[in-house]
């Protein structure tokens, strides 16, 4: 965006001509104009080596009276001023760099962008400026100064206060908002860190109730990390007014300061946050981390603190909470959070009728019309004359409730529907869809234990149970590759760096792009144009086909560094990394963008956090022979989420954490190393192996629990187990017993699944 004194010249001439007397009145107007827009509102300082990208951010709080619209032609972030020296070839024009991140911006509400830019070859200091408009007009209170810093050298070392000094003010300019990410990892060398005390594992407050969290963190750098002035760190929130924020906090981000003054390396960091709970009760998790300057983050300094804000005895819906959608359009996001809903157990006798409640929040852009809840899945499934959970009255078999009605964003939405729990004695969970104008926001399960049957027609036959071809020991194939549904996003994005290595952006097995170590690329599937667009780094392209990010060797983990999921007990970790290719994939099934992991199938039983490393060798093989059995159940049949291009799903099929499992797991690795390939078989056949965490004496027959015969499930004894409470649904192997024979019992692998497992072989199925 041209803004320059020239602009405003330019345009006085050209008013003279016109307005003639009014010359002077105008050109007072039009400086005072100029003046009040470019009044700096942020500033900070990037240092870059020579020709270098870097990825910056920005976060700006609209303190102007009207709302701001997202998108190229509306809100964007430009150059003050026509080029640049460190325009990056990402920049959609010379003087735009980037639109903002959010569809619209509310008066109060914080505006978010990233950009990249790129170093000249020339050393020496710089400064530009950059603001948000729309190509045309400007808004008010947004321009940030930035200074680039370009020197072959590494920034200057910091050294502790030899003598106590006055205080001076804070890095991070406590009246303005805070990053909401840094401009990339500070310096490893010099800022690394260690949370050695989050300050608890779970916090349950009331709405509205302020309280404190006490976190210590250690300095493992080289630099001291201080207090106050360059050099300063302090805990910065992830998003970009977090719903715990206090007003003790400086600025809209930045929660708390180190309580000591300088922290040398190797010494620990205490600080003290105050947070203030939301008054909408729920379930919340809240990420924060360190950063240096106000700039950079400090890597291993992340923690995540679990917070449930309790349901009051009455609860008030509050009202919009001003993020209207934009009137002159129809379009917006579409996503839901769950806040009230029914207390278990659930527990009732078979077809009893169950009423179920449940508050759901539109936190999406868009106006929800029509509402409808529909089942998704039942496990296990129901047919034959075990019948249905559906009730007459519903709308269809399907259908538990549709209704019409309008839910702005930001309000809750209060459903009530009937249905009837499944005939037949056993344990089950009903997965509910709810949708909103076709598109599925929000899902909740009903894990319903059915205590005595219901009525159950006549027979039917049995359902076959699914086989697979017999393979010929002495030809078995190649390993099998498996697909992994990592999660559903959020914003239809995912950005990847490698962890070892470079990588590659590729199409067809044809590369787009390359990437070194340290480089991200982002990818975004656009749904307006139905086109996925890559940016990074040397790239800049878009395509109706997805990309798929891959290492050179096929294998070496990837990172995907915009996902956060933390390791309860291990405090920094996080399991964001994994090998084998990875890809963004809009699924127009389900209206979703999926973020999918493609590996060989031992790679990915690495992964899997199904047992504990500390538990014996023959325990692992055990338990992830049965896992492999599973895996190449599904990678047989492809059936399961083939509409969502995967195998399996990395939370509700098998609990797969990635590489960071397989890195904390020697002993898991090696059990699966040495039994690869061998699944449990019957008849040469893939053999079903479903099992359950602890009996109570004996494991249950298929037909006990399920419908049909499945010949290898027979109920057996499990002594191990005497005088324990059944935990799971107990048809197949008792975990517990299992451990119990391979820590105790010196039983082997084969000798326990072939006790569980009725009739079975354990054969290898590819090479």
């Amino acid at each position: 965006m041209s803004i320059s004194r020239r602009n405003v010249y330019t345009a006085i001439n050209r008013s003279a001509k016109i307005f003639g007397a009014s010359l002077c009145l105008l050109f007072f107007f039009l400086l005072a104009q100029a003046s009040h827009a470019a009044q700096i509102v942020q500033t900070s300082t990037v240092n870059l080596k020579p020709g270098e990208s870097k990825r910056l951010f920005v976060s700006l709080e609209n303190k102007t009276d009207y709302t701001w619209y997202g998108g190229i032609g509306k809100t964007s972030l430009y150059l003050y001023g026509d080029t640049t020296i460190f325009k990056h070839s990402g920049w959609p024009k010379d003087d735009l760099a980037a639109g903002i991140d959010q569809p619209s911006v509310a008066p109060g509400q914080i505006a978010s962008a990233s950009y990249w830019v790129t170093a000249p070859s020339t050393p020496g200091t710089y400064t530009e400026r950059f603001l948000l408009g729309d190509g045309t007009t400007w808004h008010k209170y947004t321009v940030i100064k930035v200074t680039f810093i370009v020197s072959d050298d590494d920034p200057p070392a910091s050294t502790p206060d030899s003598s106590p000094t006055t205080p001076t003010t804070v890095s991070v300019n406590p009246s303005q908002p805070s990053p909401a990410e840094s401009a990339g990892l500070a310096n490893t060398k010099y800022y690394f860190a260690e949370v050695t005390d989050r300050g608890g594992t779970e916090w349950q407050v009331d709405p509205g109730e302020h309280f404190f969290v006490n976190v210590k963190i250690k300095n493992r750098g080289q630099r001291t990390w201080k207090r106050e002035g360059a050099g300063a760190v302090a805990i910065i929130s992830d998003k970009a007014k977090s719903p715990f924020w206090d007003s003790s906090w400086f600025g809209n981000r930045l929660a708390a300061m180190q309580t000591q003054s300088a922290v040398v390396g190797g010494s620990e960091a205490s600080f003290s946050m105050q947070l203030r709970a939301p008054s909408e009760p729920g379930s919340y998790s809240e990420t924060f981390q360190l950063y240096v300057d106000g700039i950079s983050r400090i890597s291993g300094s992340a923690f995540t603190l679990p917070i449930r804000v309790r349901m009051p005895d009455e609860f008030v819906l509050n009202g919009n909470n001003g993020n209207s959608p934009n009137p002159a359009d129809s379009s917006g996001s579409y996503d839901a959070q769950l806040l009230i809903g029914p207390r278990g157990p659930f527990e009732y006798a078979g077809d009893e009728q169950i009423t179920l409640r449940y508050g759901i929040k539109n936190v999406g852009t868009a106006v929800w019309n029509n509402q409808k809840i529909k089942v998704k899945e039942v496990i296990p499934q129901l047919s034959g004359n075990q019948s249905s959970v559906s009730l007459n009255s519903w709308p269809s078999s399907s259908v538990a409730l549709q209704t019409s009605s309008v839910t702005e964003p930001g309000h809750l939405n209060l459903v009530s529907f009937k249905m009837k729990a499944p005939a037949k004695s056993g344990q089950y969970t009903i997965r509910y869809a709810l949708s909103a104008d076709g598109h599925e926001v929000e899902y909740f399960d009903i894990p319903i234990t059915v205590t005595s049957d219901g009525y159950i027609e006549a027979s039917a036959p049995a359902a076959p149970v699914p086989s697979s071809p017999v393979v010929n020991p002495g030809n078995l194939p190649s390993e099998p590759i498996i697909r992994v549904g990592l999660y559903a996003t959020v914003d239809d994005t995912s950005i990847f760096a490698g962890v070892n290595t470079g990588f590659n952006l590729m199409q067809n097995g044809q590369t787009v792009c390359s990437f070194k170590l340290g480089e991200e690329a982002k990818v975004v599937y656009d749904r307006a144009h139905g086109v996925y667009k890559a940016t990074g780094p040397r790239c800049q392209t878009q395509s109706t086909n997805y990309f798929v990010a891959v290492a050179p060797d096929g294998i070496s983990p990837l990172e995907v560094t915009d996902f956060y999921r933390p390791v309860s007990w291990l405090p920094g970790a996080n399991d964001n990394k994994f090998r084998g290719k990875l890809e963004l994939r809009y699924t127009p099934a389900t209206d979703k963008v999926w973020l999918i992991n493609e590996l060989p199938i031992e790679w990915y039983l690495k992964g899997i956090a199904e047992t504990s490393e500390l538990s014996p060798i023959e325990f692992h093989k055990t338990l992830l022979v049965a896992a492999r059995t599973y895996a190449m159940y599904h990678v047989d049949r492809g059936t399961k989420h083939a509409n969502e291009y995967y195998t399996v799903d990395a939370k509700y099929d098998q609990v797969y954490r990635g590489y960071g499992q397989e890195a904390r797991s020697p002993t898991i690795a090696r059990a699966i190393d040495e039994t690869r390939g061998i699944i449990v078989t019957y008849d040469n056949e893939i053999a079903i192996t479903p099992y359950f965490s602890r009996s109570d004496g004996r494991t249950r027959d298929w037909s006990e629990v399920w419908y049909g015969e499945v010949e290898w499930c027979k109920g057996v004894p499990v002594p191990q187990d005497e005088g324990k409470t059944l935990w799971g649904h107990g048809v197949g192997m008792s975990a517990s017993g299992a451990l119990a024979m391979a820590a105790h019992e010196n039983k082997s692998y084969q000798q326990i699944l072939k006790y569980f497992y009725t009739g079975i072989a354990l054969q290898p199925w590819y090479k």
